[in-house]
């Protein structure tokens, strides 16, 4: 998991360390163009790995696209109840856009 601001932004070289890790077989990335707050990028981070020990755990092997979901909703309720109902959470998701394969699925734990 790699968190970082921007990366998805057209100005400057800033999809240049996107294009490499594509062409080292990185074939889906969650990136952003906008500037996202700094506690909400560390939160998704977190909530994507959890995402991924629990379908592990379970023995699931969920998409890209599934394992996003599960993390932006449990983003927004860790939000939600660290700070109340006065923000739409919900909506930090929009900031992202999942690029390359989102069907790619997690692979069976042995």
């Amino acid at each position: 998991v790699l968190s970082a601001c921007t990366t998805a932004s057209p100005e400057g070289d800033n999809l240049a360390w996107a294009t490499k890790l594509n062409r080292q077989g990185i074939d889906a990335m969650i990136v952003s163009p906008f500037p996202i707050p700094a506690d909400y990028a560390v939160r998704l981070a977190l909530e994507f790995g959890a995402a991924v020990h629990g379908a592990r755990d379970a023995g699931a092997t969920p998409t890209f696209l599934e394992l996003f979901r599960n993390a932006t909703r449990a983003s927004a309720a860790y939000f939600r109840a660290k700070y109340g109902e006065g923000v739409a959470y919900d909506e930090f998701a929009l900031e992202f856009v999942v690029a390359g394969d989102p069907s790619l699925r997690l692979c069976a734990h042995p």
